[in-house]
C-alpha cells in the first residue's frame, strides 16, 4: 500500500511539474498550443462567414459565384473575384 502512494505522489508532483514548464514554454514558443491560445484562434461569427462565402454544397470547399475576396501584399489590397 505504501508503494502505490508513493507511486501516485510521484505521478501528481511530476504531472504538476511539466504542466507548469509547458505553461512557461507555450509563452515562449508559439508552436505549444495550451487551452488559453485557443480563444484568439478560433472565432465563429467569422468562421460562418468563411463557410457561408467558401463552401459549394456540390464541389466542397470553393470560392461562391459572384464573391470576392482581398489579400495584402506589401500594404496593399488586391482583390480577387471569382467567376
Amino acid at each position: 500500500m505504501k508503494h502505490i502512494l508513493q507511486f501516485f505522489f510521484l505521478y501528481i508532483l511530476l504531472e504538476l511539474i511539466l504542466y507548469n514548464y509547458i505553461k512557461k514554454i507555450s509563452k515562449i514558443n508559439k508552436w505549444i498550443l495550451i487551452k488559453k491560445n485557443f480563444i484568439h484562434l478560433f472565432n465563429k461569427k467569422k468562421f460562418y462567414i468563411f463557410k457561408k462565402n467558401n463552401y459549394h454544397y456540390d464541389l466542397g470547399w470553393e470560392k461562391k459565384p459572384k464573391s470576392f475576396n482581398y489579400d495584402t501584399n506589401n500594404k496593399k489590397k488586391n482583390i480577387l473575384f471569382y467567376r
